[in-house]
């Protein structure tokens, strides 16, 4: 029997990617770099550390790396936060699989305050495990030791 089911949530509950990608290509911009917007949209669902590498040297990596990623996510929360929209049926499905008794656990790469949001525009926040866990670009496995233990009870 199945107990929990391990979401992801950008670009699978929440429809994201594009303007995640538009954040980055502005905040490139911003930084003197012209990268198209396909190419940044590929690279979308890797965190800011592997992402970054495509389109920088190491050394503007050194430079200017953590200042970069940072604007980005100050760009995502200003611009692009606001527009982003759950895709259809995610509350019924989760309404479905906690009628069912199975759990809702999240992984993400996204920071606290984006994930409070999507949480919100998915209409969802009372339907998952209360206390999600995030997993990191740098992680081993996409889900983290500590939502498996709890999907096994």
């Amino acid at each position: 029997m199945i107990r929990a089911v391990i979401f992801d949530v950008d670009g699978t509950l929440v429809d994201s990617v594009d303007l995640h990608a538009k954040a980055w290509q502005d905040a490139l911009r911003d930084y003197g770099y012209e990268v198209a917007f396909q190419d940044i949209r590929d690279q979308i669902g890797k965190g800011g550390d592997q992402l970054l590498p495509v389109f920088l040297s190491a050394d503007e990596l050194e430079s200017k790396g953590a200042e970069l990623e940072h604007h980005r996510g100050e760009i995502l929360r200003q611009r692009y936060l606001s527009k982003i929209q759950a895709f259809p049926g995610v509350r019924a499905l989760f309404q479905r699989l906690k009628q069912d008794g199975i759990q809702i656990v999240l992984a993400s790469s996204a920071k606290a305050d984006e994930l409070a949001v999507y949480k919100k525009v998915a209409d969802s926040r009372t339907l998952w495990i209360p206390r999600p866990h995030r997993t990191t670009p740098r992680s081993r496995s996409r889900i983290p030791t500590s939502s498996r233990r709890r999907c096994r009870g």
